[in-house]
């Protein structure tokens, strides 16, 4: 999530696809019952989980080293792939201004 310069998470779907119970030393597991609880409970409990990573979000700069002044945020999620986007504006240096323009006048 977005919010001016500061990022935070929130998940919106976690789906286990796949378990294999290799062995077991309390007894018979199955694998199906453990993905269906498994699912269930992260369906329940995602809205606590949600709440606990919002506490925890930062803070992306605005400005890098007064050359750049970074813009239009986003941030996305995309084929296993997270994508930060940011419009980059280079600050000309003041004095290197005034000495051209100097030379107009």
């Amino acid at each position: 999530m977005v919010n001016g310069y500061d990022l935070s998470i929130q998940i919106s779907q976690v789906y286990v696809d796949k378990i294999t119970v290799q062995s077991s030393s309390i007894g018979f597991l199955s694998a199906a019952t453990l993905k269906f609880e498994l699912n269930n409970g992260f369906k329940l409990f995602m809205p606590f989980i949600n709440k606990n990573l919002q506490s925890h979000s930062f803070t992306v700069p605005s400005n890098i080293f007064g050359i750049f002044v970074l813009s239009n945020l986003t941030i996305g999620y995309y084929n296993n792939y997270i994508y930060l986007g940011m419009t980059p504006t280079f600050i000309a240096p003041a004095l290197a201004v005034e000495k051209q323009l100097s030379v107009f006048q």
